[in-house]
């Protein structure tokens, strides 16, 4: 993840679209050949280099699927097998035909993605082995074989004239390569998407461009300096090491995030140890869409779809509960759905910066609110002591959110926001969302409850009444406790939005 390993995912798309080309182009030379006339020996030639290229394409085009299986280096070397094998369409087709023109194809798609030491070895390669043999027939040392011959009564210099011209073109198309790619990166570099950190070692991984900035700190992209596997990185701005409270801020995450386990938190893979002179937290680098932004671009999601995040996220909060840690900034931006195969995704929970731990005196924003306003508890809002009923809270209004398609609260501003949280119920979920079954009216206002202790107990137990819930299971203890919860404050029973 250096500046010239900027757009893994593009890169990782571009190697497979490479593999899956050079594949097809070797199936198709083989079964051709079948049925077209040529020189015997130049055909069984052709046969062993297709034979060869698909032997090692196709079980790493199967290993593509995975983008995390991506390695440069394999691509590299595939690049070389590909010119090496295209050796056998020379004698076959002729050193003269258009067979050349697919390996100035594939040198442009691999001049893209490689470093200037493999373009510079495969140019070599390619030119090598095209001008080798058409030296060969040029002089009249070897005859040519190809099923594409240059005319019986052109001379050496006419032919020589021909075979510069394929590799001036052969040249031209790694060349070209070469200048897209820096065209590309230069982009990136003026929309500053590299930070004063890219192209360093920090710990044991190298930073490429900038995934994200905030007040504090920055998160980039990249990969273990020995086993390239990938991961974010975030660490503090010089401008946060002269505010001790946001350095102890930062301290706190990396000795919560390293606390806890589970799928569904960010795996922590290393941190910076006590006398680093740059603090910083390398994490499972993530592939995929907040929820927030998946909210934001589509229609919603289904019930099933309801059902799987929070059952996901509910795991996830009972991990970092059991560890006696509050997340309390619980929302759709801080729940990312990971795309761990190309079949399988988890949802994951991110951003520990403001967590706490549920046995400690004192934190870093004692007296003060912190989180997000729309999805904080009222004693969160009100600046009041918090437990691990502030994430159930949350996690109920989040499923208030994807349920309804609105917010459970929001006001032209912070302070009106708040005060809703505080004072009011937002609008009834089947009001909102008619097509809703009833019970989960019940659910979301004990899960909504203003006091924590109407609330559930934990967040598995809520998941596993929404499931009920969705599927219209009535629950009298539930509806009972409904009951109990809204009798003081009740659901807002019109639609005015806030």
């Amino acid at each position: 993840a250096t500046p010239e390993d900027f757009g893994r995912g593009a890169e990782v798309r571009r190697a497979r679209v490479f593999a899956g080309y050079a594949c097809s182009i070797a199936l198709a030379a083989s079964l051709l050949v079948l049925f077209m006339p040529g020189d015997p020996v130049a055909r069984c030639v052709l046969w062993v280099g297709c034979g060869v290229l698909l032997a090692g394409g196709v079980p790493w085009l199967w290993r593509l699927r995975e983008p995390d299986n991506y390695r440069p280096s394999e691509g590299a070397y595939f690049g070389y097998l590909a010119i090496i094998a295209i050796g056998g369409g020379f004698l076959y087709f002729g050193p003269f035909s258009a067979a050349a023109m697919v390996v100035s194809l594939g040198g442009f798609m691999f001049s893209l993605d490689q470093s200037r030491r493999a373009v510079i070895i495969m140019a070599s390669l390619a030119c090598l082995m095209h001008g080798a043999i058409g030296g060969l027939v040029a002089f009249g040392v070897m005859a040519d074989r190809g099923l594409v011959t240059t005319r019986p009564e052109g001379g050496v210099a006419e032919k020589l004239i021909g075979l510069g011209f394929i590799q001036s073109i052969t040249i031209a198309s790694f060349f070209l390569g070469r200048v897209v790619r820096r065209a590309t990166l230069q982009r990136v570099r003026q929309r500053g998407d590299f930070g004063r950190y890219s192209g360093l070692t920090i710990g044991s991984f190298r930073l490429g461009c900038v995934l994200g900035r905030g007040a504090s700190g920055e998160i980039y992209e990249a990969v273990h300096a020995t086993t390239q596997e990938p991961a974010a990185v975030k660490l503090l701005q010089p401008t946060a090491l002269a505010n001790p409270q946001l350095v102890k801020r930062f301290l706190r995450e990396i000795e919560l995030a390293a606390a806890v386990s589970s799928p569904q938190l960010v795996r922590v893979l290393e941190v910076a140890g006590p006398h680093e002179p740059v603090k910083y937290i390398a994490m499972e680098r993530l592939r995929g869409t907040s929820l927030s932004a998946i909210l934001r671009e589509s229609e919603g999601l289904t019930t099933a779809e309801v059902i799987e995040l929070v059952e996901h996220v509910a795991r996830g909060i009972a991990a970092a509960h059991a560890a006696k840690i509050v997340h309390r900034d619980l929302k759709p931006s801080n729940i990312v759905r990971h795309q761990e195969t190309a079949r399988r995704h988890v949802w994951k929970i991110v951003d520990f910066g403001i967590s706490k731990l549920i046995s400690s005196h004192g934190t870093l924003t004692e007296g003060r609110m912190v989180g997000t306003p729309g999805y904080m508890a009222p004693e969160q809002a009100t600046g009041g002591a918090i437990d691990h009923r502030a994430d159930l809270y949350a996690l109920a209004a989040v499923t208030y959110r994807v349920l309804t398609g609105r917010p459970p609260f929001g006001g032209p501003d912070v302070a009106s926001t708040i005060y809703r949280v505080v004072h009011t119920m937002p609008l009834r979920p089947t009001r909102a969302q008619p097509a809703l079954p009833g019970s989960v009216d019940d659910l979301l206002a004990v899960g909504l409850a203003k006091r924590p202790e109407d609330r559930f107990d934990d967040a598995l137990t809520f998941a596993a009444a929404l499931r009920a819930a969705l599927a219209g299971t009535v629950d009298a203890s539930l509806a009972q406790r409904a009951e109990d919860v809204l009798a003081p404050l009740p659901w807002r029973e019109h639609d005015r939005r806030p």
